[in-house]
């Protein structure tokens, strides 16, 4: 994860996000979580600007997702709402937005970026 006092954190997922390689995904999502927590604790006093605050999540090398590896992400990022911050998922491939409302998060992954809007 890196930051700036100007861009948004950013999150790179990785890998395997199926029932086959989700269980994987946990230890790092943790270890993000709780810099998150400590990173918003700091910046909320410092920054007047929310936006810097609120975390990109890239899933550009993300291999596969499944409704195990939805329902995981679904958590963790309602958990990053519960720290008061915005996440932002960029670089979802159009297979795993079809997934993704056809397994019905639709609703859970409103914070999807469209690219189109981003390249423009």
């Amino acid at each position: 994860m890196s930051e700036s006092a100007t861009e948004r954190m950013s999150i790179k997922l990785c890998g395997n996000w199926s029932i086959t390689g989700v269980t994987d995904q946990l230890k790092f999502l943790k270890i993000q979580l709780q810099s998150l927590s400590f990173s918003n604790a700091a910046d909320t006093r410092a920054s007047s600007c929310p936006m810097e605050n609120d975390p990109e999540i890239d899933m550009k090398d993300v291999d596969q997702i499944d409704l195990s590896g939805c329902q995981l992400l679904a958590i963790w990022l309602r958990h990053v709402k519960l720290l008061g911050l915005s996440p932002v998922l960029i670089n979802v491939p159009e297979e795993f937005r079809q997934n993704i409302h056809f397994l019905g998060f639709g609703s859970e992954y409103d914070c999807i970026l469209d690219d189109a809007k981003v390249h423009s």
